[in-house]
Parts: C-alpha cells; sequence; structure tokens
C-alpha cells in the first residue's frame, strides 16, 4: 500500500501520458484551418467549373453562328441576345470576306470567345439559299481561327 493515495508532486509528471488541454486546442485550431481551406478550394472549383462550361458553349456557339451568317452572306454588324449571353459580329459584306464572332457573357463583363470565320478559298457561299453548304459547325477546306 505504499503507492496508493499518494498525490504526485508538482512538476513530476504520472506514468500516464497525454495530451494537455492547450495542445488538443492548438491541434483543433488548425484542424479547422485546413478544413476552411479545403472548402473554399472546393467553391472555387465548382465556379472554374461553371465558367468553363459558359465559355465552351460560347465557342461552340460562335462558331455555329458564324458558319451560318456566312453561309447566307450577312452584312455589315450585329448581335443577338442568347440564354447565357450575347452574341456579337461584324462582317466585311462580302460573301468572300471574313466574319467576325464575339461571344460575351450575360453580363458584358466577360468575353467567351473572340473568333474570325472565313471560307475556303474560291469557295462562294449562295446568298439566302436553302441549299446545306456544309454539316456541323466545320467548313470544308476552312474553319474558325482565334484571334
Amino acid at each position: 500500500m505504499s503507492g496508493f493515495g499518494k498525490i504526485p508532486a508538482c512538476g513530476v509528471r504520472s506514468a500516464q501520458g497525454g495530451f494537455s488541454l492547450l495542445e488538443l486546442i492548438i491541434a483543433l485550431f488548425i484542424f479547422q484551418v485546413g478544413l476552411l481551406a479545403v472548402a473554399g478550394m472546393i467553391l472555387m472549383a465548382q465556379e472554374e467549373m461553371r465558367r468553363s462550361a459558359l465559355i465552351l458553349r460560347g465557342t461552340v456557339e460562335a462558331v455555329r453562328m458564324g458558319d451560318s451568317l456566312m453561309e447566307v452572306g450577312v452584312e455589315g454588324e450585329g448581335e443577338v441576345e442568347t440564354g447565357w449571353g450575347w452574341m456579337k459580329w461584324a462582317s466585311s459584306g462580302s460573301t468572300e470576306g471574313d466574319l467576325r464572332m464575339w461571344a460575351l457573357a450575360a453580363d458584358g463583363a466577360d468575353t467567351l470567345a473572340a473568333l474570325r470565320v472565313w471560307p475556303p478559298p474560291g469557295f462562294r457561299y449562295p446568298l439566302g439559299g436553302s441549299e446545306t453548304v456544309h454539316a456541323g459547325g466545320a467548313l470544308p477546306g476552312g474553319g474558325a481561327e482565334w484571334r
């Protein structure tokens, strides 16, 4: 019964190991900061995915609309509002000229795509014709060029 009921002297550690309350509080604080950083990165990744999808949509729609406008021989400038933003264009007015397209975000503050559509050399699009000159977004021998 020699060790029973005795209180260890001040500054002497007991045989049982463990963490102090201060160590646990500091560890939990560091863990919380890490969790908040991960949550912030998830939110940023979601916003970038939304923006990437919008850029892809704007680019595809700009190429499609550019092909259609070149096919009918559009002249001058124009714009149209879509469900996701704005499409703007400017043409040289010739069926052998080029067409510049811009896809803008709905607030108009962000350019999603800026491209130039041109016909292949020596190829004339019908003015107001109903013939299908090409299918999809690709021009035979021509295409879209990033600027």
